[in-house]
Protein backbone atom coordinates (compact mmCIF):
# COMPACT_ATOMS: atom_id res chain seq x y z
CA UNK A 1 0.00 0.00 0.00
CA UNK A 2 2.90 2.23 0.52
CA UNK A 3 3.90 1.63 -3.18
CA UNK A 4 0.52 2.79 -4.29
CA UNK A 5 0.06 5.67 -1.54
CA UNK A 6 3.47 7.22 -3.26
CA UNK A 7 2.32 6.73 -6.72
CA UNK A 8 -1.29 8.53 -5.77
CA UNK A 9 1.01 11.24 -4.76
CA UNK A 10 3.01 11.72 -8.37
CA UNK A 11 -0.91 12.51 -9.89
CA UNK A 12 -0.46 16.38 -10.78
CA UNK A 13 -3.13 18.79 -11.87
CA UNK A 14 -3.02 19.88 -15.93
CA UNK A 15 -1.36 23.29 -15.69
CA UNK A 16 0.92 25.49 -13.74
CA UNK A 17 -0.33 28.23 -12.23
CA UNK A 18 -0.79 31.13 -15.32
CA UNK A 19 1.28 33.16 -12.43
CA UNK A 20 4.08 31.19 -11.66
CA UNK A 21 4.47 30.70 -15.62
CA UNK A 22 4.52 34.30 -15.89
CA UNK A 23 7.14 35.27 -13.54
CA UNK A 24 9.40 31.90 -14.71
CA UNK A 25 8.81 31.95 -18.26
CA UNK A 26 12.53 30.35 -18.81
CA UNK A 27 12.15 27.22 -16.04
CA UNK A 28 8.56 26.54 -17.79
CA UNK A 29 9.43 26.55 -20.81
CA UNK A 30 12.77 24.21 -19.63
CA UNK A 31 10.00 21.80 -17.63
CA UNK A 32 7.87 21.26 -20.94
CA UNK A 33 11.20 20.55 -23.38
CA UNK A 34 12.09 18.06 -20.55
CA UNK A 35 8.36 16.89 -20.19
CA UNK A 36 8.36 16.59 -23.91
CA UNK A 37 11.58 14.34 -24.00
CA UNK A 38 10.77 12.17 -21.40
CA UNK A 39 6.83 11.40 -21.95
CA UNK A 40 7.60 8.36 -24.03
CA UNK A 41 10.10 6.90 -21.44
CA UNK A 42 7.55 7.13 -18.67
CA UNK A 43 4.25 6.13 -17.63
CA UNK A 44 4.11 8.41 -14.27
CA UNK A 45 3.42 11.26 -16.88
CA UNK A 46 0.24 9.76 -16.96
CA UNK A 47 -1.29 11.13 -14.31
CA UNK A 48 0.18 14.78 -14.80
CA UNK A 49 -3.20 16.25 -16.69
CA UNK A 50 -6.01 16.38 -13.97
CA UNK A 51 -8.44 18.77 -13.75
CA UNK A 52 -9.39 20.81 -10.54
CA UNK A 53 -12.07 18.47 -9.73
CA UNK A 54 -10.04 15.49 -10.80
CA UNK A 55 -7.16 16.56 -8.27
CA UNK A 56 -9.45 17.08 -5.39
CA UNK A 57 -10.74 13.41 -5.68
CA UNK A 58 -7.04 12.21 -6.08
CA UNK A 59 -5.74 14.48 -2.85
CA UNK A 60 -8.88 12.94 -1.48
CA UNK A 61 -8.23 9.58 -2.40
CA UNK A 62 -4.62 9.69 -0.66
CA UNK A 63 -6.37 11.30 2.23
CA UNK A 64 -7.99 7.58 2.19
CA UNK A 65 -5.23 5.25 1.51
CA UNK A 66 -3.04 7.00 4.29
CA UNK A 67 -5.60 6.23 6.84
CA UNK A 68 -6.21 2.62 5.29
CA UNK A 69 -2.69 2.13 6.38
CA UNK A 70 -2.92 3.52 9.80
CA UNK A 71 -5.85 0.95 10.29
CA UNK A 72 -4.05 -1.94 8.91
CA UNK A 73 -1.06 -1.13 11.42
CA UNK A 74 -3.18 -0.45 14.40
CA UNK A 75 -4.91 -3.58 13.03
CA UNK A 76 -1.35 -5.28 13.52
CA UNK A 77 -0.85 -3.97 16.70
CA UNK A 78 -4.51 -5.47 18.45
CA UNK A 79 -2.98 -9.18 16.68
CA UNK A 80 0.21 -8.74 17.92
CA UNK A 81 -0.97 -8.32 21.22
CA UNK A 82 -3.97 -10.87 21.53
CA UNK A 83 -1.24 -13.07 20.35
CA UNK A 84 1.38 -13.00 22.70
CA UNK A 85 -1.32 -12.54 25.53
CA UNK A 86 -3.81 -14.96 24.96
CA UNK A 87 -3.71 -18.92 24.71
CA UNK A 88 -6.16 -18.57 22.04
CA UNK A 89 -3.32 -19.16 19.27
CA UNK A 90 -4.03 -22.34 19.28
CA UNK A 91 -8.34 -22.22 18.97
CA UNK A 92 -9.55 -23.00 15.94
CA UNK A 93 -12.25 -20.08 15.88
CA UNK A 94 -9.37 -17.68 16.39
CA UNK A 95 -7.16 -18.95 13.56
CA UNK A 96 -10.25 -18.61 11.56
CA UNK A 97 -11.01 -15.11 12.74
CA UNK A 98 -6.96 -14.52 11.62
CA UNK A 99 -8.02 -15.76 8.46
CA UNK A 100 -10.93 -14.12 7.86
CA UNK A 101 -9.10 -10.49 9.03
CA UNK A 102 -6.27 -11.30 6.74
CA UNK A 103 -8.88 -11.58 3.74
CA UNK A 104 -10.65 -8.47 4.51
CA UNK A 105 -7.62 -6.93 4.20
CA UNK A 106 -7.14 -8.39 1.16
CA UNK A 107 -10.29 -7.30 -0.21
CA UNK A 108 -9.28 -3.57 1.16
CA UNK A 109 -5.79 -3.80 -0.80
CA UNK A 110 -7.69 -4.64 -4.23
CA UNK A 111 -10.42 -1.84 -3.59
CA UNK A 112 -7.41 0.64 -3.10
CA UNK A 113 -5.69 -1.23 -6.65
CA UNK A 114 -9.01 0.10 -8.33
CA UNK A 115 -9.61 2.94 -6.55
CA UNK A 116 -5.85 3.96 -8.13
CA UNK A 117 -6.32 3.01 -11.38
CA UNK A 118 -9.26 4.76 -11.53
CA UNK A 119 -8.05 8.11 -10.66
CA UNK A 120 -6.13 8.59 -14.12
CA UNK A 121 -7.73 10.80 -16.01
CA UNK A 122 -10.77 10.48 -17.19
CA UNK A 123 -11.46 9.28 -13.90
CA UNK A 124 -14.11 6.60 -13.56
CA UNK A 125 -16.34 7.60 -10.78
CA UNK A 126 -18.75 5.21 -10.53
CA UNK A 127 -15.81 2.43 -10.31
CA UNK A 128 -14.71 5.01 -7.46
CA UNK A 129 -17.98 4.88 -5.34
CA UNK A 130 -18.40 1.01 -5.88
CA UNK A 131 -14.25 1.13 -4.45
CA UNK A 132 -15.23 3.30 -1.13
CA UNK A 133 -18.50 1.30 -0.67
CA UNK A 134 -16.52 -2.28 -0.47
CA UNK A 135 -13.70 -0.38 1.63
CA UNK A 136 -15.98 1.39 3.72
CA UNK A 137 -18.10 -2.31 4.14
CA UNK A 138 -15.16 -4.33 4.73
CA UNK A 139 -13.57 -1.76 7.22
CA UNK A 140 -17.07 -2.68 9.55
CA UNK A 141 -16.08 -6.14 8.80
CA UNK A 142 -12.73 -5.48 10.40
CA UNK A 143 -13.93 -4.24 13.65
CA UNK A 144 -16.73 -6.98 14.11
CA UNK A 145 -14.38 -9.85 13.44
CA UNK A 146 -11.82 -8.12 15.78
CA UNK A 147 -14.20 -7.17 18.40
CA UNK A 148 -15.66 -10.68 18.37
CA UNK A 149 -12.31 -11.90 19.15
CA UNK A 150 -11.88 -9.06 21.85
CA UNK A 151 -8.75 -7.41 20.35
CA UNK A 152 -10.13 -3.87 19.22
CA UNK A 153 -8.12 -0.82 20.55
CA UNK A 154 -9.35 2.43 21.24
CA UNK A 155 -6.66 3.61 18.19
CA UNK A 156 -7.93 0.88 16.25
CA UNK A 157 -11.74 2.25 16.81
CA UNK A 158 -10.45 5.80 16.05
CA UNK A 159 -8.69 5.12 12.85
CA UNK A 160 -11.88 3.05 11.32
CA UNK A 161 -13.85 6.22 12.66
CA UNK A 162 -11.40 8.31 10.70
CA UNK A 163 -11.27 6.15 7.17
CA UNK A 164 -14.94 6.43 7.03
CA UNK A 165 -15.30 9.91 7.40
CA UNK A 166 -12.38 10.03 4.95
CA UNK A 167 -14.11 7.80 2.60
CA UNK A 168 -17.57 10.15 3.32
CA UNK A 169 -15.43 13.14 2.09
CA UNK A 170 -13.91 11.47 -0.95
CA UNK A 171 -17.88 10.17 -1.89
CA UNK A 172 -18.60 14.14 -1.78
CA UNK A 173 -15.39 15.27 -4.03
CA UNK A 174 -16.36 12.58 -6.32
CA UNK A 175 -19.98 14.16 -6.28
CA UNK A 176 -18.71 17.83 -6.64
CA UNK A 177 -16.60 16.44 -9.72
CA UNK A 178 -19.67 14.74 -10.99
CA UNK A 179 -21.53 18.00 -11.29
CA UNK A 180 -18.89 20.15 -12.40
CA UNK A 181 -18.14 18.22 -15.25
CA UNK A 182 -22.11 18.27 -16.26
CA UNK A 183 -22.25 21.69 -16.13
CA UNK A 184 -19.18 21.78 -18.66
CA UNK A 185 -20.58 19.76 -20.79
CA UNK A 186 -23.84 21.55 -20.24
CA UNK A 187 -22.16 24.74 -21.18
CA UNK A 188 -20.25 23.00 -24.15
CA UNK A 189 -24.04 21.93 -25.21
CA UNK A 190 -26.17 25.08 -25.00
CA UNK A 191 -25.51 27.39 -28.00
CA UNK A 192 -23.91 30.60 -27.83
CA UNK A 193 -26.37 33.88 -28.18
CA UNK A 194 -25.52 37.32 -29.03
CA UNK A 195 -22.96 36.47 -31.78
Amino acid sequence: MKDVLREMKELKPACFDQANEASDGNSTRHEAEVHNEDADESEGDIGNDLSPEEMAVAKAAIDVVSETLLVIKELIRSITGLIKTESSTRDWEFVMSLEKLLKLCQEIRLQINELVACLYPPQEVPAILVASGKMSSATHDLEEELGRIEGTSTAFLKHCGHLRSKLKHLEYEVSCSRVEQQMQNVSLSSPQSGH
